[in-house]
């Protein structure tokens, strides 16, 4: 038990970390808002596997079991922030493309790149709720 308490702490100081709303990390782990909350505050004594994996994966943390439980960072926070301004950067381009009808407006993908970048890097310096939203 206390095992899972040092876990779901250490996923608590993850999502700190990434800076990450309780609220964005349940949409992303497919669960609850209250469920995350009373997880994360050590108010559940026995956590479902399948929400503790949903929670890790949602973290981009992977949970190892051997003699104590303890959460590795397969990705830095870092990393896994970056990866996330970068996709939404993406998607952020392609939906501007498809809405302003930009391929037949000849837009070359050095245009499309650099529109990518800046929408990367206001993700990342501007506010985490924007970074984390869907």
């Amino acid at each position: 038990m206390a095992a899972t308490t040092q876990v779901l702490a250490q996923f608590d100081q993850r999502r700190a970390a990434l800076r990450m709303s309780m609220t964005s990390l349940a949409r992303r782990a497919g669960i609850s808002v209250p469920t995350v909350r009373r997880l994360l505050a050590g108010r559940e004594s026995r956590p479902r596997i399948d929400i503790v994996t949903a929670l890790a994966v949602a973290l981009g943390v992977e949970v190892r079991l051997s003699d104590s439980a303890h959460v590795h960072e397969s990705v830095s926070t870092e990393a896994f922030r970056e990866a996330q301004a970068r996709t939404k950067a993406k998607r952020m381009v392609k939906l501007v493309q498809g809405t302003m009808a930009l391929e037949a407006e000849a837009v070359g993908a050095g245009t499309l790149r650099q529109m990518e970048q800046e929408n990367f890097h206001a993700l990342m310096a501007g506010s985490a709720r924007r970074l984390w939203a869907e």
